[in-house]
């Protein structure tokens, strides 16, 4: 398979509530493989302070319909987005290599395989309940 992505395809936006957005500053980063130094993107956006406020009101507005949902659709969502990381996982570990400069093999495959084992583990405790009490004396 090669590699799918390069800097003119990647995006560069902020990604907030779901959909690609310009940050609100124009601070901008270029982002270079530590390997040969040759340029993976570049004006990459930059989250200010009005961005950070507008992603955290998006989540506070969103986790109603979270918290709303049943720990099996819940459940459901976490296992999608570990099935979508396990399906893109050599995509994925490709691109944080480039970024990085460790070898992919050695690196790229455990890690793309640890996010989504992360994901199934947390999915299966969303139903599960534990902690401890004491007798009231």
């Amino acid at each position: 398979m090669s590699f799918p992505y390069n800097r003119y395809n990647l995006a560069t936006q902020l990604f907030i509530n779901n959909e690609y957005v310009e940050s609100k500053n124009s601070a901008k980063l270029s982002v270079y493989n530590p390997v040969d130094n040759s340029l993976v993107a570049d004006g990459i956006a930059l989250a200010g302070a009005e961005d950070v406020d507008i992603a955290v009101a998006s989540a506070e507005k969103a986790f109603p319909a979270w918290r709303a949902m049943s720990t099996i659709q819940r459940r459901g969502i976490m296992l999608k987005f570990a099935d979508l990381v396990d399906n893109n996982a050599i995509a994925l570990a490709q691109l944080t290599r480039i970024t990085l400069g460790a070898p992919y093999e050695a690196f790229g495959k455990f890690e793309a395989g640890l996010c989504a084992e992360a994901f199934k583990d947390n999915a299966g405790w969303i139903d599960k309940f534990a902690g401890e009490s004491w007798p009231q004396v």
